[in-house]
């Protein structure tokens, strides 16, 4: 049999195996870890010389890690040697039976067996120098708080589940600024309280911390405890990828084999909005976990909490922060914030008063705020000339300019019933070639500042129904998965403040339509990453050629211009409604119909066109005339109603530009001359 020595050097290892791999333990599996490179050594020095054959043996079982059968096989085969394994095997259960009430929660025992190895009156503030260099570095000790507000009931369920016999990991989850990480600080002083005898040491790590590689400080983390202490995770979700498409999965391995440390006691703290992910990646870690939910702080607890910070943030920019700025940045947040008060004040406080401070004013105020980003203010302002402004990009659609600047402008003037919903939802139905894609960018452009912050989808690519994976990614795993700067959501996600453009909405799936009635209707869509992008600063258009072939049929009976286009719209909106699911269209704010251009709108819009395109050939040092009758005869040619002013632009490129290319001077004028356009070098 093997000497006393021996067997209390296995005990010892495969009690360290058991904190290695979690789980009830001991078991063979736990034996097998003593096999490992790192005990080798070890065992060749206490077994001696006589003991290395026994080693030798042992490390053979490293290949059956994990298959139990195969190990039980070799450990009780009738070799003499594995015999001999077999009965210390046995040995070890029945020892380590009796270690097992060690491997409960530290805080659960009495403070006379927690940390034996230790004396009893040891300072908490001395036990971090107990830890390796190589860990300590990365450990930040949490210190007590009892200034936490409407936090008393969360302290409390944290400080129950750590103080558990059986364990379990709480995880912290709230919204970003609702205090998540300051919460433990109370958990902190809870934890004094109960164990009054021997403070438990309390360290927080995060992501910052730890480095773009987690998991080998935090492996050097567990495996230095060697004395009751609680780990708090900060910005788990971060640290381990849980917003993205890959998780960490060595991280979630680490923290599920943490939760059997006898000494180590862990702490989560989690974004709700990315939490749900876990399980998917480890069901099993996910069960082990206890939640503890926090949400944003009462009106006024947020202000008290705002109160109570100011004098260090003044502090820290050297500048007063008005009473105004403070009661703004206590407004609600917008849809478009991610987190919520106090922390989102503190946000606004913060970034306004560093604004302050390198205009050299001495005082933070409201104006500080404003300036961060296009402001209420500043979009008030362009209400009351929108239709004005989208009147001079949209010709010949009076009606149609001024539908959308009425909506848009209840929006943006924040007086709407439904502030999550989209800024406006239209639906533009008309023939082609009148000004619908037009209309949405100069929307873009007047709204948004640019026509860049719009985003068109040709729903024609949408006519499938596995085409939604396009709106909101497919499932991890298939094709498209690690490409969300593709999807919809993200896009949204990164430029919030946009025109969507679904282009040809007739032509996609019916589950596509599905998938927007979230939008429309709640103002928010999830993707398949669980990532919720917001859409309720967004203004989406629709546009459809629903209803034109049979508007453009030719009117029976008497009536004038007025009654064709009434007679004209009417038979639109039937078609629309024919067509469209009643709950789609019961979710537009604004169905807009485009009338057909008349042959004035479009000689309107071919001297705009004509004018940018002579501005541009300046540019590029070109001098291009022409007479009036060029207008004229570009708009004539090739006229049809039922094509607007498609035309046109053809017209402009083929019978002008293709003249002015051939020209061998770079002063010329257009002309009509035998019912054709010619040109001449300008002066001939």
């Amino acid at each position: 049999m093997l000497s006393t020595d021996q067997i209390d050097y296995l005990i010892e290892a495969t009690r360290s195996s058991v904190k290695r791999f979690g789980g009830p333990g001991p078991t063979l599996s736990h034996l097998a870890f003593v096999l490992s490179d790192k005990w080798a050594s070890n065992f060749a020095e206490v077994f001696g010389s006589d003991g290395q054959d026994d080693v030798k043996l042992l490390l053979r079982a490293k290949t059956f890690v994990g298959d139990e059968t195969a190990i039980r096989t070799l450990l009780t085969s009738g070799d003499s040697k594995n015999a001999m394994l077999g009965a210390l095997h046995a040995q070890l259960t029945g020892k380590i039976d009796e270690e097992r009430a060690k491997l409960a929660s530290p805080l659960s025992q009495d403070a006379s067996t927690v940390g034996s190895q230790e004396s009893a009156d040891t300072p908490a503030e001395e036990t971090a120098a107990e830890w390796p260099e190589r860990t300590r570095r990365y450990l930040t000790t949490v210190e007590p708080r009892d200034d936490l507000l409407e936090r008393d009931e969360a302290i409390i369920q944290v400080a129950s589940v750590l103080t558990r016999t059986r364990r379990r990991i709480p995880v912290v989850l709230g919204p970003r600024g609702s205090g998540r990480s300051t919460l433990i600080g109370g958990v902190v002083r809870q934890l004094n309280a109960v164990n009054e005898a021997k403070s438990v040491p309390v360290y927080r790590v995060s992501p910052d911390t730890l480095g773009v590689s987690p998991e080998g400080p935090l492996g050097r983390i567990i495996d230095d405890c060697e004395s009751p202490a609680v780990l708090v995770i900060d910005d788990f979700d971060r640290m381990v990828g849980l917003g993205g498409d890959r998780a960490n999965t060595a991280v979630l391995r680490l923290v599920a084999s943490a939760a059997a440390h006898p000494h180590l006691l862990l702490v989560l703290v989690c974004d709700t909005r990315h939490f749900r992910r876990l399980a998917m990646h480890d069901q099993d870690l996910n069960d082990q976990l206890a939640t503890v939910r926090i949400g944003a702080l009462s009106e006024a607890a947020a202000a008290e909490a705002v109160r109570r910070a100011l004098p260090t943030l003044e502090g820290t920019h050297g500048v007063a922060v008005s009473a105004a700025l403070r009661s703004m940045a206590l407004l609600p947040a917008r849809p478009t914030d991610v987190a919520v008060h106090p922390g989102l004040a503190m946000d606004r406080l913060d970034a306004a008063a560093s604004r302050a401070r390198v205009l050299g004013d001495p005082e933070a105020d409201v104006t500080h705020l404003a300036g961060l980003s296009s402001s209420d203010t500043s979009r008030t302002g362009r209400i009351k000339d929108l239709e004005n402004q989208l009147g001079q990009r949209v010709v010949g659609q009076q009606n149609a300019v001024r539908a959308v600047a009425a909506r848009l402008a209840l929006t943006m003037a924040r007086l709407d019933l439904r502030p999550e919903r989209p800024d406006g939802v239209f639906l533009f139905v008309g023939p082609t070639g009148v000004g619908k894609t037009e209309l949405a960018r100069a929307v873009s452009a007047t709204v948004f500042g640019s026509e860049d912050r719009m985003i068109r989808l040709d729903m024609s690519e949408y006519s499938h129904d596995w085409a939604v994976s396009r709106i909101v990614g497919p499932m991890p795993g298939y094709v498209g998965s690690t490409e969300p700067e593709t999807w919809l959501t993200t896009k949204v996600a990164q430029m919030p403040d946009c025109v969507i453009l679904l282009d040809e909405i007739e032509k996609a799936h019916p589950v596509v339509w599905n998938t927007f009635l979230q939008v429309f209707d709640a103002g928010r869509l999830t993707d398949s990453r669980g990532v919720t992008a917001d859409f309720s600063s967004t203004v989406i258009v629709m546009t459809s050629n629903l209803g034109a072939a049979a508007a453009s049929a030719p009117a029976l009976g008497f009536g004038g211009a007025a009654g064709n286009v009434d007679r004209t719209r009417e038979k639109i909106t039937r078609t629309v409604k024919e067509t469209m699911a009643p709950e789609l269209i019961n979710r537009i704010d604004e169905m807009v119909v485009f009338d057909a251009l008349t042959v004035e709108a479009i000689e309107t819009i071919a001297i705009a066109e004509l004018a940018r395109v002579t501005e541009r050939l300046a540019e590029s040092g070109w001098l291009v005339r022409h007479d009036p009758a060029v207008v004229t005869h570009l708009v004539t040619t090739g006229y049809d109603p039922a094509y607007g002013a498609r035309h046109l632009q053809r017209n402009i490129e083929r019978l002008f530009l293709g003249l002015v290319a051939e020209s061998e001077s770079r002063e010329v004028e257009v002309a009509v001359r035998d019912g054709a356009l010619a040109v001449a070098a300008a002066g001939a």
